[in-house]
């Protein structure tokens, strides 16, 4: 499995929480290309039921805020309680590769 740094630290809080652990996949489509960018076809969430639990959405940025939008609503409509969102405002520093 790859997970990326921030992705490292999700899989550690929930450990040290003892919770469930659930993530959505963005599914693009990448045969067609919109102001630059492959649109966003789906988020497909691959985890157990939130049916009637809290839920934190951990996301490592905020673009345009879509993202983090559908996936709140989806989990709200799977069954999800309370749905509230972190957002990591980290930006890796291109110059320094920090």
């Amino acid at each position: 499995m790859f997970l990326r740094h921030y992705s490292l630290r999700v899989v550690f809080m929930a450990s040290i929480f003892g919770v469930n652990l659930g993530m959505f996949y963005k599914r693009r489509d990448y045969a067609t290309i919109v102001d630059g960018v492959n649109p966003i076809v789906a988020h497909d969430f691959c985890g157990e039921s939130v049916k009637n639990k809290d839920v934190i959405v951990i996301d490592d940025m905020i673009a345009s805020g879509g993202s983090i939008i559908d996936t709140s609503t989806q989990l709200k409509s799977m069954g999800a309680k309370r749905v509230k969102e972190m957002i990591e405002l980290y930006k890796a520093d291109s110059k320094s590769g920090n």
